[in-house]
């Protein structure tokens, strides 16, 4: 039996033996040009010179070759015990070409790719250029781009890459929506977000286009608005939704979730003598958190932070520093004030990257830090909220590393690079009637963060152009400088009797006290030329001719408006001061106005409102010229023509050297209607105008009710007003029934 099964085993071995050399291979390589042997020997980890290759190793062979970039194609025969590989090397670029690109530059687009003139050609980069040139595209609100590429023989070994591009039609945005949201009304997040409906012609800006990277901008942008409110899983996704070829509406779905509300506040102060120092701040905090019934508010916070670190460094506290953080405790939800003593670290170097427009120095200025400052994460955080409240910066990350007692700090800029566009729009105005505006801004002019705005209007009355340069002070975040020329043409024919023309320079310094106050002062050098005129009474001619005039202005504004548009909640004060001395200007004056608006919301988006002005002006030396004078009528008075209300000469308007109007109401989103793009209000409006030095017109009540229906398109907003005059002069011109678009009640 052993005999049997030794014999047995020995076949076998033999049979194995002749049947392995039966299926081994030896290779055989063809095609290859410029690569030596040794070249596509180092492709593979498989012997090409072993002459017993199995069929696996042969199929390892031939795909670590073809997975080379080196190689084209790849292809094999096997003849008896012979592999014949026939491989077609890769062909060097010798040209690209790009057909149908008409919205993007050749350079724009090559200047991208991986692949270049004389590289050699790859199917994986050209791919991912493929996918480059869509992306691109995509950001400009292209989204049904095709492209197909074809390849040309230019040699034996070179070829030419040609990019057939079919960009199709833009991709509008035509409406926005949202769904979920009970906290922010759809208002006011259409007003906070950057995607704006299609309304106006405009060439370089994705705001009115499709663009994913400012949808993507814009979620995070909400998020950011729930989590300042104390929403911090708030979830928001987003759909488009075909109306049309090339046209969509874009709607946020909105999951808000918990918001945070304190159960308890914590005041954990460690230095002596700190706690009576800081007292009356958390006296204040506390009574604030309670009118807001104790839920989250970033900006509460933050202001009480501010204000106690600011204690802390005027009272020489230099390594004391207070944070907040939010504990958690079976979802109760408790603030803790914290008083932090920093370690002697300081920042050492600060190092930029991202930026591709905006410069170094700009971004620098924003910072409210520098080198040789102790390091204050409290700083750094700020910094990042406050660049990441500029037009021009979509997201800020910030890092650090330390070394010893020093900390480098490291910002990675996210750019808006789409800050230029041209608008081109037109508007109805009751008071001036129709009326077109031609507009070129750029809000980060060669990477300053500074704002370039030229502008061209015209209507019935006016033909103006203007332009302004916005400048914002270095190691100043709240200040900036204003710069405007203009020239104007104005027919006051109708009104008061007269044309003139008008040119000039304005220059003003604005500082941004605190997020809700704004103060400026600044001057106005002008000339004015009068004529035309169409009578020679007194009132006229002292506006005919040419004079000069150096107006010195002041004003500050205080806003707390939940929308400026559409405002339901909240306080708008604003005192404004002009001043012509009579010593530099051909006729001096001084014209001082103020004004108020009040909304308190009752539920939802109805609420009451209450606006009031009071204005007066004096010439200094003479007569105040009527230009200069106040005027009431149109929609500043609604009833009441456009400087309809008033003292009239040979139908030729005065106006008056004071006037006071008032106007209480109730608004509504109209049926309740879940997109606001409705508004309802019912208001009564009561006022006068008089005291003009050209006639003794009396103090004289007017008065006049009436309702408005504003609504909310993509074109901008369009307002229908009906109100009756109830009490009225004889002279005064009424117009119950008022138009506009572009502009609100």
């Amino acid at each position: 039996m052993k005999y049997l099964t030794k014999i047995l085993f020995f076949n076998l071995s033999i049979f194995i033996f002749f049947v392995k050399i039966a299926f081994t291979y030896e290779i055989y390589i063809d095609g290859n040009e410029r690569l030596s042997l040794v070249d596509i020997q180092s492709l593979t980890s498989i012997d090409l010179s072993e002459k017993n290759l199995d069929i696996n190793q042969i199929n390892i062979l031939v795909s670590d070759i073809y997975k080379s970039d080196l190689i084209e194609n790849i292809s094999y025969s096997i003849e008896k015990n012979i592999v014949n590989l026939k491989i077609t090397e890769t062909k060097i670029i010798e040209k690209i070409y790009l057909n149908g690109n008409l919205r993007i530059k050749d350079n724009d687009i090559i200047n991208l790719l991986s692949l270049k003139d004389n590289y050699l050609f790859s199917k994986n980069n050209l791919s991912k250029d493929i996918n480059l040139i869509k992306n691109l595209y995509k950001s400009i609100g292209y989204q049904n781009i095709n492209i197909i590429t074809t390849t040309e023989k230019f040699n034996d070994d070179r070829i030419n890459l040609i990019f057939n591009i079919e960009e199709g039609f833009v991709s509008n945005i035509v409406d926005i929506r949202f769904s979920g949201n009970n906290f922010f009304s759809d208002s006011y997040l259409k007003n906070k977000i950057q995607t704006k409906p299609q309304g106006f012609i405009n060439i370089f800006s994705a705001g009115t286009n499709m663009s994913s990277d400012l949808t993507d901008f814009d979620i995070n942008l909400i998020s950011s608005l729930y989590e300042d409110y104390g929403f911090i899983n708030a979830q928001i996704t987003y759909e488009l939704i075909e109306q049309f070829k090339s046209s969509y509406v874009l709607k946020f779905y909105i999951k808000e979730n918990q918001r945070i509300s304190f159960s308890d506040v914590e005041f954990n102060v460690i230095s002596e003598g700190l706690s009576s120092l800081l007292n009356d701040e958390h006296l204040l905090l506390v009574k604030n958190l309670k009118k807001n019934s104790y839920f989250f508010d970033r900006e509460i916070l933050d202001k009480h932070i501010a204000n106690i670190n600011s204690i802390l460094s005027s009272n020489s506290f230099l390594n004391h520093s207070f944070n907040y953080e939010i504990s958690n405790d079976n979802e109760n939800y408790i603030l803790s004030i914290n008083e932090i003593i920093l370690e002697p670290i300081f920042v050492n170097q600060i190092f930029i990257d991202g930026n591709k427009i905006t410069k170094d120095k700009t971004i620098r200025s924003k910072l409210n830090f520098e080198p040789g400052d102790y390091y204050n994460k409290e700083k750094l955080t700020n910094s990042k909220r406050r660049l990441e409240e500029l037009k021009y910066i979509n997201n800020v990350s910030i890092s650090d590393t330390k070394n010893n007692d020093l900390r480098d700090i490291y910002l990675s800029i996210d750019e808006n690079l789409k800050t230029g566009n041209i608008l081109f729009a037109g508007y109805i105005s009751g008071d001036t009637g129709i009326g077109f505006s031609f507009d070129i801004k750029d809000f980060n002019i060669f990477g300053s963060g500074n704002e370039l705005n030229s502008s061209f209007k015209i209507n019935t009355e006016e033909v103006l152009f203007r332009v302004s340069y916005i400048q914002n002070i270095p190691n100043e975040s709240r200040l900036t400088n204003s710069y405007t020329i203009f020239n104007s043409e104005n027919d006051l024919t109708d009104s008061f009797g007269f044309k003139n023309s008008e040119y000039g320079f304005n220059y003003k310094i604005n500082y941004d006290f605190s997020k809700t106050v704004e103060i400026s002062t600044g001057v106005s050098i002008k000339n004015l030329r009068g004529h035309s005129q169409v009578s020679s009474e007194n009132f006229i001619v002292d506006n005919i001719g040419s004079s000069n005039h150096l107006d010195l202005i002041f004003q500050i504004n205080s806003n707390t408006l939940d929308n400026n548009l559409y405002p339901t909640n909240g306080i708008l004060n604003s005192f404004k001061l002009e001043y012509s001395p009579n010593e530099i200007s051909s006729n001096g004056y001084y014209k001082i106005n103020i004004s108020n608006s009040s909304y308190v919301k009752i539920r939802e988006d109805n609420f009451f409102f209450i606006n009031n002005n009071i204005g007066m002006a004096e010439s200094i030396n003479g007569n105040l010229k009527t230009t200069n004078a106040f005027s009431l009528g149109g929609l500043n008075f609604k009833g009441f023509d456009y400087r309809g209300l008033g003292p009239f000469s040979n139908n030729i308007y005065l106006g008056g050297n004071k006037v006071f109007s008032s106007t209480v109401g109730y608004g509504a989103n109209f049926i309740f209607d879940k997109q606001d793009n409705i508004y309802l209000k019912f208001f009564y409006s009561m006022g006068s105008i008089w005291d003009s030095d050209y006639t003794n017109d009396p103090f004289e009540i007017r008065s006049s009710a009436g309702l408005a229906m504003d609504f909310l398109t993509p074109v901008g907003p369009i307002s229908l007003t009906y109100a009756l005059p109830i009490e009225k002069r004889n002279s005064d011109k009424t117009r119950e029934f008022n138009f506009s678009l572009g502009t609100s009640f």
